[in-house]
């Protein structure tokens, strides 16, 4: 009678965990369903309320307990059955999630289906592409794909941060659509982490980084980084099944309790894994530069690949380079040809020239190489002195506040100077002063900017951090701790396992530095490869938990 009792409990458990993921979502947007669209808008909620936070407790209790009892019973052979019925339960939840749930996405910005904003820099966004716009290819060129032909490209102030419910409108179909891509690569690398740790856990993590905001809360924007996170979430998928087939050596039996697996036997269409992942960050650099972390995923794949068997793997390795390569260079040749202006990002020049006006002092006037460049540095410098000294006033009492306006100011101090010049510096002379002038005075005030660099990956660390207050709850003082920690565990681990906890480390990590070396520390910027840590630490917990439990008997 007891093993009837443990045989039906475990079926219950089997399919009760997935229908709790459903309920997670439907518990979120019950109270959305019977309102009409307005009134949606004025019930926005954040998912961090108690009752919401006790459901997901609950939720994740349960789909504990199924996972162990599906590792007892399948161990490393877990059927495709298993994933698909959790995969059935994430899609359904991240839909109620993206199409129902109405979302506060800042102070007073609800976001839902039938909701679309503009941002000030939606405006470069939706533009016709060409060498002389202001923003790299593939955003703009989604743009026009989906809005369609007579697409109506001028932009209106007024309706800048708006809830703008216009359901006819070309706009809302491609911020539509960027939200239905985002579910579908949820989806795709949710199903090759569990195929990788060898249990559905990952898809209550999915759904939890959905309704916690962790995929970004751009995505009723106009803007490029929910497609930029699309493409993170594809290299993720391709990613882990390249280091999950590479890692069986000869003599080995692969997961599916098959045949010896080696590299070698691997089927063809396998070997280009890692060149697709060269042409995923490639296209997600040209949808936002800094997209450019995704190098440190694609160097770990590179050097997992030439790990496991480096004479077969090296041409695939050198053919996802140079598409990577090649595809990065297309644009900035294209603008050079046609205007003669060479430089790696559209706004690099802006980007370089604010964080230069920061550490620029007077007699630096003297090192420009001509006239127009020492004008526009002295017309720079003496504007500056203006935004400082209003800036310092207005937030006297928060120091992160000053250096991160400071640096805002600066961008539009550039401009600003170039447009009042006489006569202007507009297009590319505009442009090569300031590449010339910051390359200069960053050159020349180097350890400075280092130290301006370093405050700013402090803030993306510490105050910017979400993860930072859930840590300390567990009596954890310092995110650096944890990270120690983690980075400790994935070492002794080792295998395969550590290799793609160090890999999803080191993507957030050269995304935190590439922000503070060229962008203003934003919670859009250094927030977009946070849920590279979470994914870190399950696939810790599951790989330690699993060394520690009694291996099943096959």
């Amino acid at each position: 009678m007891s093993k009837v009792r443990a045989q039906w409990g475990g079926v219950v458990i089997f399919w009760l965990a997935p229908l709790m993921i459903v309920f997670v979502a439907v518990w979120r947007a019950l109270p959305y369903l019977s309102m009409p669209p307005e009134a949606r808008l004025l019930a926005a909620s954040q998912p961090g309320g108690w009752a919401n936070l006790a459901v997901w407790a609950v939720v994740i209790l349960v789909n504990l307990l199924a996972a162990w009892l599906i590792w007892q019973k399948y161990g490393l052979i877990c059927p495709s059955g298993v994933y698909w019925r959790y995969l059935l339960a994430l899609a359904v939840g991240c839909g109620l999630l993206v199409g129902v749930v109405v979302r506060e996405i800042g102070p007073g910005k609800p976001g839902a289906w039938n909701v679309f904003y503009l941002a000030p820099d939606s405006a470069s966004y939706i533009q016709p592409y060409s060498a002389h716009t202001s923003r790299p290819p593939v955003y703009p060129l989604f743009i026009d794909i989906v809005a369609g032909r007579g697409f109506d490209h001028t932009f209106d102030d007024s309706l800048v941060n708006k809830p703008l419910m216009i359901v006819d409108h070309p706009l809302l179909r491609v911020v539509r659509l960027q939200k239905a891509l985002l579910v579908a690569a949820i989806l795709l690398a949710c199903y090759a982490l569990m195929r990788f740790l060898v249990t559905p856990l990952p898809a209550v993590l999915f759904l939890l980084l959905q309704d916690f905001n962790f995929f970004g809360t751009e995505v009723d924007y106009v803007l490029s980084d929910t497609l930029a996170m699309v493409f993170l979430l594809l290299i993720l998928a391709v990613f882990l099944e390249m280091v999950r087939e590479a890692s069986f050596v000869k003599g080995e039996v692969s997961p599916e309790g098959k045949k010896p697996f080696s590299p070698s036997l691997a089927h063809p269409w396998k070997q280009l894994r890692f060149p697709v992942i060269g042409v995923l960050c490639a296209l997600l650099y040209l949808t936002r530069p800094a997209g450019v972390y995704g190098v440190a995923l694609l160097g770990m794949g590179a050097l997992w690949l030439l790990i496991t068997g480096w004479r077969i793997n090296w041409r695939n390795v050198l053919l996802g380079l140079a598409l990577a390569a090649g595809l990065v260079s297309v644009p900035p040749l294209y603008v050079y040809f046609e205007t003669g202006n060479l430089s790696p990002a559209p706004l690099y020049a802006v980007s370089r020239a604010a964080f230069a006006l920061q550490v620029a002092q007077p007699s630096d006037v003297s090192l420009m190489p001509d006239v127009r460049s020492r004008e526009f540095l002295e017309r720079a410098l003496e504007r500056k002195k203006t935004t400082d000294a209003e800036i310092r006033q207005q937030y006297q009492n928060d120091p992160v506040w000053v250096h991160w306006y400071s640096i805002l100011s600066n961008s539009h101090t550039a401009m600003i100077t170039l447009r009042d010049m006489q006569p202007p510096a507009t297009g590319i002379e505009g442009t090569k002063i300031l590449q010339n002038a910051s390359a200069i005075l960053l050159r020349q005030h180097f350890l400075d900017y280092l130290r301006l660099s370093w405050y700013s990956f402090q803030i993306e660390t510490g105050v910017l951090n979400r993860l930072d207050p859930f840590l300390r709850h567990f009596g954890i003082p310092t995110f650096w701790y944890a990270v120690g920690l983690f980075l400790a565990l994935a070492l002794w681990l080792r295998g395969k396992e550590g290799f793609v906890v160090v890999s999803f480390f080191l993507t957030h990590f050269t995304n935190l530095v590439i922000v503070a070396l060229f962008d203003l520390p934003t919670q859009r910027y250094s927030g977009a490869t946070e849920h590279l840590l979470l994914l870190a630490v399950l696939v810790l917990a599951a790989e330690a938990s699993r060394r520690f439990i009694r291996k099943p008997v096959s």
